[in-house]
């Protein structure tokens, strides 16, 4: 079976990190699938690490995502390769790809990451190609699966969940010398949270949290994993609070297993989030999480091993982290409990058999 992903870009996001993970699984597997990449901004986060793993990566250049000429190679490559099956991922990939592989004859599957919250001409044109252009629809998780209904005419939406690979357990001299560069002592407390530096990700609320926590517990440290456009906001905050000897941007690394191994707590303070591949990875670590309930996060952030709170509430995230930051048992608990939950019910083999399944069903319909 010839398959082709289609993703906005290679930056880093949820979506674009699940590219890593089936790229490994289905190479695997003995499957040589194509990856198809809007090259519109300067950054290639995950590129070098699918590039090296022999995976053949096709750049398809525009001045913008709605240049015509982009959308006219997108049908030329289409048109050429002959894919059996075309996948897409992201806002602009789903409106993009479901047009190019209707004219084409292309089967689509679509799958949808998050919650539908952009504006409604991206919503409206989204919304188009999923109902008409696309034979299969993919949801990341129920609750993005129920918003997005209401959108596609009730029309199906399949839902697999992220899978997560498995982290490896660092040895004790390693996780000394990982916590030594980010702290400034390995015997502090370490949170590490990940994701893009954007304002619906929380930072402002989880800055206020560590605000009120490094109070009554000074060693406390916080490590936030990630770029964007929230950067100067974060820092200027952590200035003005006066939390510099208690928080470290680290930017992007390539390395975050490795950090997430050598943390205590993950701790995200989202707004608003679909099923998010970070908190799952640092489940496979076998953190204890903190988080906001929302989306599909409660779904996965099980009272065994994790606490949810509520958004926009940083006092509440504060208790959570203070918790566990004074119950070592329950910490040692919670991520053995949270890494066995993925391991049984996230793994990357159920999830790729998950998806060859309605990959077969839309390239070979009559069989």
């Amino acid at each position: 079976m010839r398959i082709a992903q289609l993703i906005d870009t290679l930056n880093i996001g949820g979506a674009e990190k699940l590219q890593v993970t089936f790229m490994r699984a289905a190479l695997a597997r003995g499957l040589e699938p194509t990856l198809i990449t809007f090259n519109s901004y300067p950054e290639k986060h995950y590129y070098n690490e699918i590039r090296s793993m022999g995976v053949r990566i096709i750049e398809i250049k525009g001045r913008n995502l709605f240049d015509p000429a982009l959308f006219r190679a997108l049908v030329k490559t289409l048109r050429d390769e002959k894919f059996d099956v075309l996948h897409t991922h992201l806002t602009y990939s789903i409106i993009l790809g479901g047009l190019a592989g209707w004219i084409t004859g292309t089967p689509v599957v679509a799958s949808i990451h998050n919650l539908n919250l952009y504006a409604y001409s991206w919503r409206y044109l989204e919304s188009i190609s999923l109902k008409y252009f696309t034979k299969k629809r993919i949801a990341v998780g129920w609750e993005v699966a129920r918003t997005h209904q209401a959108y596609n005419n009730q029309r199906h939406i399949d839902v697999i969940q992220n899978p997560v690979e498995p982290t490896p357990i660092l040895s004790d001299e390693e996780r000394v010398r990982i916590r030594s560069e980010i702290a400034p002592s390995p015997s502090n407390l370490l949170f590490i949270t990940v994701g893009r530096l954007v304002e619906g990700k929380g930072y402002s609320d989880l800055l206020d949290a560590m605000d009120e926590l490094r109070r009554t517990g000074p060693e406390v440290f916080l490590a936030i994993v990630g770029t964007g456009s929230y950067l100067e906001t974060i820092n200027k905050k952590i200035e003005d609070l006066g939390l510099k000897d208690h928080v470290r941007l680290l930017g992007l690394r390539s390395d975050v297993p490795a950090l997430l191994s050598a943390s205590d707590v993950y701790v995200s303070a989202s707004h608003a989030e679909g099923l998010p591949v970070s908190i799952l990875e640092a489940m496979s670590a076998g953190l204890p999480i903190v988080a906001t309930g929302v989306g599909d996060i409660p779904l996965i952030v099980k009272p065994d091993f994790g606490i949810c709170v509520p958004s926009h509430q940083p006092a509440e995230i504060a208790l959570a982290l203070k918790d566990l930051s004074r119950d070592p048992d329950k910490r040692l608990r919670f991520g053995s409990l949270a890494r066995q939950y993925v391991v049984e019910n996230h793994s990357t083999d159920g999830w790729l058999d998950q998806l060859l399944d309605v990959y077969n069903q839309v390239a070979f319909p009559e069989k």
